[in-house]
């Protein structure tokens, strides 16, 4: 059984911000490819989310190093 997992538009510009800041800090292909898994893994965490047996909403989504994120 599958249950809810909601985005709120804030947490999908917050994953697009962090890929931007991905893609800015490349310096080689296989950082432009660390950016793309980037991103796969988190939404593939995200969809995992659904097996929770309580409604999801993912909020924010921030960088470990970013000053707000503790």
């Amino acid at each position: 059984m599958t249950f809810a997992v909601i985005v709120e538009p804030e947490a999908k510009a917050d994953l697009l911000r962090l890929y931007d800041f991905l893609l800015q800090r490349a310096e080689c292909v296989e950082d432009l490819e660390f950016a793309d898994r980037a991103l796969q893994v988190i939404d593939v965490a995200m969809a995992s989310l659904a097996t929770t047996p309580e409604r999801v909403v993912v909020l924010a989504v921030r960088h470990q190093h970013e000053a707000d994120s503790h």
